[in-house]
């Protein structure tokens, strides 16, 4: 029988070699195999990996589609999801991290999405783009191995600040070594913000400022 945790150990040694960011993330996510799911998906917790699916890849399939689950973490697509469509969403966030993905030389299984007309753009982008070509949503990822790989994931914002903070770790961890994290930075910052400075509403803005004003008239 083939040890599945053997072949994964490897997987992230020679993550850390290529992208020392996703690496040292990775190290902090739990990883499982499962027939829950029918080849990889993540619910921004931990990742699971189908054993069968998991048996088939080659060895740089194997490294390509734990960097795509472990950038979904990073982007933190579950959280990000929120009412949006869960399906056109998976979609959505499959262009961004494909794109990254193929830019570095990683290989993904055939099917796999990737489109060069997403470049530079956020995953709500796309999102909103795909809505616009697909109004009927559901998404078009049916091919896709990956297509459903997005789960839902808790809506408290203690776990979400406890992901939020390790991506943070993990960003300071790879800047203190002198590497950096490439195009991946800016769809990372954006994800966390999100959850760590989340922008207060204007009139939630005001009301603190009007009682720090009349406060300070009585002292």
């Amino acid at each position: 029988m083939l040890d599945h945790s053997q072949s994964l150990r490897k997987v992230k040694i020679k993550l850390m070699a290529k992208d020392p960011f996703l690496a040292t993330l990775a190290l902090d996510l739990p990883t499982r195999f499962t027939d829950e799911v029918p080849t990889a998906a993540t619910d921004g917790l931990e990742l699971l990996v189908n054993p069968s699916f998991w048996a088939n890849l080659s060895d740089a399939h194997k490294i390509g589609v734990f960097a795509h689950e472990v950038l979904h973490v990073a982007y933190m697509h579950s959280f990000r999801r929120k009412t949006r469509d869960p399906m056109l969403w998976n979609v959505a966030g499959d262009y961004v991290i494909n794109l990254v993905l193929k830019d570095e030389n990683y290989q993904l299984p055939d099917g796999c999405l990737y489109d060069s007309q997403y470049r530079g753009m956020s995953t709500e982008e796309v999102y909103e783009q795909l809505i616009k070509n697909n109004p009927l949503m559901g998404g078009n990822g049916n091919d896709d191995p990956l297509g459903s790989d997005v789960l839902e994931s808790p809506t408290d914002k203690n776990t979400q600040q406890q992901v939020a903070s390790k991506i943070s770790n993990a960003k300071l961890a790879t800047a203190s070594s002198g590497k950096g994290i490439g195009p991946k930075g800016n769809e990372i910052s954006r994800a966390v913000d999100t959850i760590l400075r989340p922008q207060l509403p204007w009139y939630s803005i005001l009301l603190q400022y009007c009682t720090d004003l009349k406060n300070q008239e009585y002292t």
